[in-house]
């Protein structure tokens, strides 16, 4: 969750809290805290009671010729004079941790499908459950005294129904009987155990009919050059040796490219441009704490990034003693670095790419790399006129996106679908969510 939009309340414990309209009796979930996070520079130092404070988003109405523009063509009769129907699929969530209401509601699908005004069932946790898994809040509480943020575990109204052997959560089932917002917020198994298929994930899309489609996931080079030119779907790997290339998404879309009158856009996800969690501990700092005590060559010279762990908490604490410091302790090379300036990895050119795949799908493609390049060079402006700096995109940790990014990516894929099927949806306020 973010730290702009939760409430973190300690020590006061209150016993209901107002979440949308609804009354929700605040639980404490005893046994069901401290979950490891998905990243390794989330550090949790404790537990919380944390309720959300989000805006909830307001769905636009659709316009008849919307409606149309996007049904044209449609041929089969399951899907003709029903209204229009929008499901979207793929991975890509706002943080690397949280998994809860707050999440689903800001995803890029819900808010495109909610300014284009189709109805669109979401798979959201109960109302008592909201808080999901691995949401986290931000915490001044810094035992170790080290430069990464701290966060701590929401300890109430989570989830999990039970924990497997190996530690990993099971959610407890979606009580729904049809999904539209088919994105995979977690590992594919946990949540298609969550929604209750007994099918892969490709073959539970499948199974669904619907007008338009919004596929968010990367594109590798094979999908931008080539597409489904030549491609085999379905086709297994004849050894644990064979080397053909082989697509999950590929198998799903050379389905659909089948389905008369389906249309969508496919979001392409990749980003080349460094997190500013690269930012937060100087080499010079970890070279200077290592000097101290004359061990730095625990330190590789090539080093001009170091990653942000616990680990380099530790050794930058200033309440950690020295007997207890990571690599000090044990003459322990420091591995936690890249040798490899991140802004050379930054992929800059001059419009947005479309790939192979797009042009034969003939949907409209958004280039996600391309926005985030524009916006860390300064030279964004947002559909609806705000100019945007790449620190706005992130929350004040450095480590998570902030909810900025995901509006911006849902302007700008409905302006790629207004553009190439001549709809008019509106934009959503983009200064709204600026700091």
């Amino acid at each position: 969750m973010s730290c702009h939009t939760d409430v973190l309340l300690e020590p006061e414990f209150p016993e209901y809290w107002m979440i949308n309209g609804d009354t929700v009796r605040i639980r404490e979930d005893i046994g069901k805290r401290y979950l490891s996070p998905h990243d390794f520079s989330t550090i949790i130092v404790g537990d919380t009671l944390v309720v959300p404070n989000y805006k909830k988003r307001i769905k636009q109405p659709l316009s008849k010729q919307n409606e149309e523009l996007l049904k044209k063509g449609m041929e089969d009769p399951d899907l003709i004079g029903k209204p229009l129907r929008v499901i979207a699929t793929g991975f890509f969530s706002r943080n690397g941790t949280a998994i809860n209401n707050e999440e689903i509601e800001y995803s890029i699908s819900n808010i495109i499908v909610n300014q284009m005004g189709v109805e669109f069932k979401n798979p959201y946790f109960d109302s008592n459950d909201f808080n999901g898994v691995f949401t986290y809040v931000p915490t001044t509480f810094n035992p170790t005294g080290g430069p990464v943020p701290k966060f701590k575990a929401a300890k109430n109204n989570l989830a999990i129904d039970y924990f497997e052997k190996d530690g990993s959560p099971v959610l407890r089932k979606l009580n729904q009987d049809r999904v539209d917002n088919l994105l995979l917020f977690t590992d594919e198994k946990t949540w298609l155990e969550r929604l209750n298929s007994k099918l892969n994930y490709e073959q539970t899309v499948l199974h669904e009919k619907f007008d338009f489609m919004i596929n968010i996931s990367p594109n590798d080079d094979y999908m931008m050059n080539k597409g489904l030119e030549d491609y085999e779907p379905w086709k297994p790997l004849k050894s644990p040796w064979d080397q053909s290339y082989r697509s999950a998404k590929l198998d799903m879309l050379s389905e659909i490219i089948k389905r008369k009158g389906v249309k969508g856009i496919l979001i392409n996800s990749r980003i080349t441009t460094p997190s500013l969690m690269l930012e937060l501990i100087p080499v010079e700092d970890v070279r200077k704490e290592l000097e101290k005590y004359q061990k730095g060559r625990l330190l590789d010279k090539d080093a001009v990034i170091i990653y942000p762990t616990s680990k380099i908490d530790s050794l930058l604490g200033t309440n950690v003693n020295m007997n207890l410091k990571p690599y000090i302790s044990r003459n322990e090379k420091i591995l936690d670095y890249s040798s490899t300036d991140p802004q050379k990895r930054i992929e800059v050119y001059d419009r947005p790419k479309r790939s192979k795949l797009a042009e034969q799908l003939n949907w409209p493609e958004l280039d996600v790399n391309y926005i985030h390049t524009q916006i860390y060079l300064g030279k964004y402006i947002s559909p609806d006129g705000v100019k945007i700096n790449y620190k706005d995109i992130y929350e004040e940790d450095f480590l998570n996106f902030s909810k900025l990014i995901n509006i911006i990516l849902a302007n700008e894929g409905l302006k790629a679908i207004n553009e190439y099927y001549g709809t008019s949806f509106s934009y959503i306020n983009t200064r709204e969510f600026l700091k």
